[in-house]
């Protein structure tokens, strides 16, 4: 029988049956070998200059061929894919994981020529039957003609006689990676991701809808590409999913192992790559950027850091430029985790970030591209955050969403690692995982995973490889596993009071970043950061000991006998001396996952952590977060202040104790403002002494004493004094906490508020109330009741400005049981101020800032106080549960009131003296009766505070120092009018407008 032609490109109408791919540099003979054998077998065979005439429209013909074919052949030598071959590779990759039914799959035959690299480090490729071919001028192997002939059914990603022997993994090789997210090193392993990286890749570069072989007719620089060609070219990248979706692994296993692998070639012109590492943007990018720019170009990190800090806009661009010289190489930046972009990241070095990436993408020249990978709900910072790069987001950038994976994608994530480690999977193991697995998609993947590993490292030593249901049934399957075997570890450590165990929860919850409505993030840490935290301390021995813990955390054995299983909770990367001798080496949690919880259940009910010890433990210390952004603040201010200023206005001891409970996991830098601040605060102290010594010394008449003391309290008195206080400082802004609106449950209700022996009253009466039905919200709350500090340089503000002949404000009396010469302490809540006064003051806090202040509504206020739906919070009469909080032996007090607390009876208390509600806001319940805008009415209807009388009685919630427990309840209104002022009457503000208006300058107190 004579052999068949190449089909229509020789004038035949029928497509080609094999494609056969090769450089034509060095492999022209092996193909020429190839081509003719299969001719011989009757196969129509597509070979490029055999099948393509010069009269062909030659590129359309080549593409037609590569959609066609049924089989494809590619040739691997030394020099891997390149440009032609892997454009080729491309798209039928494209085709094979992008069809519906197997068998619209061509099949994919990798050859192996002397030289060629390892299938198992080529992405897709590894895990497909290749043949070698040891002989280069040998006729080719039998055993490819024979996998080129035999029937295409049943051809899948795996051959049906298994992986091939380079792919199959070492014994004592776990197949799959648990918790953490899967490295470039684990492209191997990487399953059921295989269609949405083909599709982000084919987003960088040329836009999707031209063939990748098309592209190959591009120039080689993209800027000339672009400007010859109306088809739109991405730089970036920006791949956008839910938290547990698989960005990361996405990101390292899958994209980035194809573009070191030519992959980027066809679509941007460029056959070289410089892939950095993963960046994560951390407290400060621009040294994140610099640790992973520097290393892919053979630079200085510290060279480079020192430019990107101090250079014009176009420093990165120009650095990039002298750097690779010549070369025509692209640059790929890789971003992960860019929501700490918004959640770490100082204000100034977000802004100088945007500043030099926008300038390096838009310059037609540069050879930057960027892939980036962000959580979805911080999607919306971009705009906020990052303007410049913002305005890229149309026109430079290919958005790609990731959605959870499918059950088809986590039966293959299961299965194929399986057969790569020899392993059986029982059909009733799988089905169980799948279906637990439907409870929450988002998380689905990486819980999986830890199953999976978890079950590998439990099986029986020296048993067949079968993974059974039992096995998994007595772990406790899916939604137990996690929270048994982390509580497991932790008790491993010792019991709940050691040091270990403590410094373990102090470690993880460092490593997380607290969010009110549950959706926590991580945050890393240097090294040496991690060990302070985890031994809780500085010096050698609780190093040591945090070594020890982050050494039991990250999965390693105490001894080389030691095979039991070992969860990992923690990652650490990096190098303990990199190019500068410096150490880069960062801890993470493995995974966000540890931070998750389940969605409710058809039933309904509350949101369950995977882990509930490390929630719970994250959600009683949320107020470090706040804490640790202050501190960051301060410390990048106070290198600008000068020196009178740092004596007269820096921080006293008590405002610098505040961060002891952060000091451990504190920077460098930051220690070093700890160090520095407390010298002026130790002066200025030593001068108040020696000033008081000298005045008692001289004013020993008791009636000049008391003349000082009134003389003092006057108006004009304060006024000298504010000014030498407040002269060189910012005004403090009262520091909010952002509210998620939503419904509850308005009012005494029966059953919830009606505890020991306690009645709603008659002016009480509950009812549903949707905050998000409101025309304008406050969608912001101060975290704290107004401090005698913030009101009183509103009212010396006032006063200074106030117009010849109007009458000017006063300043507020003392709170009850203070002294005059405590020179007006500033951390109290400020008292003595009518429902009047307190409008004033939001009335010119709205001038200020530009933004809306106000009272809150009793409606707002109620709900502020409850936080409802907050993880941990109860449906009760106080946000902490139904207890009255009354003082306990052995039990941390709850709130300032009579009988709550022995330390401050008869006595305000300081503001922030108590745990925090679950919203973040302070002292809700106690220490003042706080004004509201609402008015008084006996039936607990709204009523419209502009259409009332000005002297309408208003309601003031929260309870006081003075009042009995029974009054703090959320429920409790008072009410009085409008122009009274009490010793046990303040308030509390709240925010209309959004916070990125602040003046430059205006900090929290």
């Amino acid at each position: 029988m004579p052999p068949k032609t190449e089909g229509k490109f020789m004038g035949e109408p029928q497509r080609p049956e094999v494609f056969i791919s090769y450089h034509r540099a060095t492999h022209l003979a092996q193909a020429d070998l190839l081509h003719r054998a299969l001719l011989a077998r009757g196969l129509t065979v597509f070979k490029d200059d055999a099948s393509l005439r010069a009269s062909d429209r030659w590129l359309d013909a080549l593409g037609e061929a590569l959609q066609g074919c049924r089989r494809f052949v590619v040739l691997l030598g030394p020099q891997g894919l390149g440009r032609w071959v892997g454009a080729e590779t491309s798209t039928v990759l494209n085709r094979h994981f992008g069809a519906q039914e197997p068998q619209e799959r061509p099949q994919i035959v990798p050859v192996l020529l002397p030289g060629a690299p390892d299938l198992a480090t080529l992405p897709f490729l590894g895990l497909l039957q290749g043949v070698r071919w040891e002989e280069a001028a040998a006729a080719p192997p039998e055993a490819l003609i024979e996998a080129l002939t035999r029937p295409l059914a049943r051809l899948g990603v795996l051959a049906d006689d298994g992986p091939p022997a380079e792919a199959l993994l070492p014994p004592d090789v776990c197949p799959w990676v648990g918790l953490a997210s899967f490295q470039k090193e684990q492209a191997r392993r990487f399953f059921g991701r295989e269609r949405e990286v083909l599709a982000a890749l084919n987003l960088l570069g040329r836009t999707p809808d031209i063939p990748s072989i098309a592209l190959l007719e591009a120039k080689r620089a993209p800027a000339q590409a672009l400007a010859g060609s109306s088809a739109p070219y991405r730089r970036w990248l920006h791949i956008v999913g839910g938290s547990g979706s698989g960005k990361s692994s996405l990101m390292r296993a899958g994209l980035l192992p194809l573009a070191e692998q030519g992959a980027l070639s066809a679509r941007t012109g460029l056959d070289d790559w410089a892939v950095t590492a993963p960046m994560l943007p951390g407290n400060d990018p621009l040294v994140s950027l610099a640790e992973v720019l520097a290393p892919a170009l053979r630079e200085k990190s510290l060279d480079l850091l020192d430019k990107l800090r101090q250079g014009p806009p176009e420093t990165l661009r120009l650095w990039l430029r002298d750097a690779l010289g010549q070369r025509p190489i692209g640059v790929l930046l890789v971003i992960d985790q860019f929501e700490e972009l918004f959640t770490l990241s100082s204000a100034n070095a977000r802004a100088r970030l945007d500043l030099l990436l926008t300038e390096a993408l838009t310059a037609p020249a540069s050879p930057l591209h960027l892939v980036s990978t962000c959580r979805s709900d911080y999607q919306h910072r971009i705009a906020e955050d990052l303007p410049l790069l913002a305005g890229l987001l149309n026109t430079l950038t290919s958005p790609f969403t990731l959605t959870p994976m499918g059950r088809a994608g986590l039966a293959q994530a299961i299965t194929a690692p399986a057969r790569l480690g020899r392993l059986t999977v029982q059909p009733e193991l799988l089905q169980a995982l799948l279906d637990d697995a439907e409870d929450d998609p988002a998380a689905a993947l990486p819980l999986l995973q830890h199953a999976m590993e978890t079950l590998w490292l439990r099986r029986p030593r020296g048993a067949p490889g079968v993974l059974t249901l039992a096995e998994y049934d007595a772990l406790g399957r899916l939604g137990g596993l996690l929270a048994s075997e982390a509580d497991r570890l932790l008790a491993g450590l010792g019991d709940a009071r050691s040091p270990l165990q403590r410094g373990a929860l102090e470690l993880l919850s460092a490593l997380a970043h607290f969010h009110p409505e549950g959706r926590h993030t991580r945050q890393s840490l240097t090294w040496l950061q991690a060990c302070r935290q985890a031994g809780q301390g500085f010096q050698d021995a609780d190093l040591a000991r945090g070594q020890q813990l982050l050494g039991a955390l990250s999965g390693q054995r105490r001894e080389a006998a030691d095979t039991a299983a070992r969860l990992r909770l923690i990652t650490v990367s990096g190098s303990t001396a990199d190019a500068q001798g410096a150490d880069t080496r960062r801890v993470d949690l493995i995974h966000e996952a540890l931070l998750r919880s389940r969605p409710p259940g058809p039933a309904g009910g509350q949101p369950q952590p995977y882990w509930p010890r490390l929630v719970e433990y994250l959600a009683a210390h949320k107020d470090r977060d706040l804490l640790r952004q202050n501190l960051r603040q301060e410390a990048e201010a106070w290198p600008t202040t000068g020196a009178a200023d740092r004596l007269l206005n820096g921080p006293d001891r008590r405002q610098l104790r505040r961060y002891d409970a952060v000091r451990f996991m504190a920077s460098e830098a930051e220690l070093a403002y700890l160090k520095s601040a407390r010298r002026p605060a130790l002066a200025r102290v030593t001068g108040l002494w020696v000033s008081a010594l000298l005045l008692a010394g001289l004013v020993v008449q008791y009636p000049l004493r008391t003349a000082i003391a009134q003389w003092l309290a006057t108006d004009d008195a304060l006024d000298l004094v504010m000014t030498l206080r407040w002269g060189w400082r910012s005004p403090p802004i009262p520091r909010t906490v952002d509210i998620p609106l939503g419904a509850f449950d308005y009012g005494c209700k029966p059953g919830r508020d009606d505890k020991e022996g306690i009645k709603c009253g008659s002016d009480e009466a509950w009812r549903r109330v949707d905050l998000r039905q409101m025309p304008e919200p406050c969608t912001a709350f101060g975290q704290f009741e107004v401090t005698l500090a913030e009101y009183d340089y509103a009212v010396w503000q006032r006063r200074r400005t106030a117009s010849a002949g109007s009458k000017k404000p006063s300043y507020p009396e003392l709170a009850l049981n203070m002294s005059d010469w405590n020179w007006r302490p500033d951390n109290i809540p400020v008292v003595y101020v009518s429902q009047r006064d307190a409008v004033a003051y939001t009335e010119w806090l709205s001038k200020l800032t530009g933004q809306t202040w106000r009272l809150p509504t009793e409606e707002e206020w109620e709900y502020a106080a409850r936080a409802p739906g907050r993880p941990g919070s109860q449906e009760a009469a106080f946000w902490w549960g139904p207890e009255l909080p009354k003082e306990q032996p052995g039990q941390p007090p709850r709130a300032n009131c009579d009988g709550c607390d022995a330390r401050f009876e008869n006595r305000i208390a300081p503001a922030g003296s108590y745990a925090p509600n679950h919203f973040g806001l302070y002292d809700t319940a106690g220490s003042a009766w706080e004004w509201t805008l609402s008015v008084y009415t006996r039936d607990n209807q709204p009523a419209d505070p502009k259409s009332a009388e000005p002297d309408s009685r208003r309601v003031l919630r929260g309870g006081s120092w003075n009042f009995n427990p029974g009054f703090l309840r959320a429920s409790v209104r008072y009410d009085d009018r409008p122009v009274n002022r009490y010793f046990n009457v303040g308030f509390r503000v709240c925010r209309a407008s959004p916070s990125e208006s602040l003046p430059a300058g205006a900090a929290g107190r």
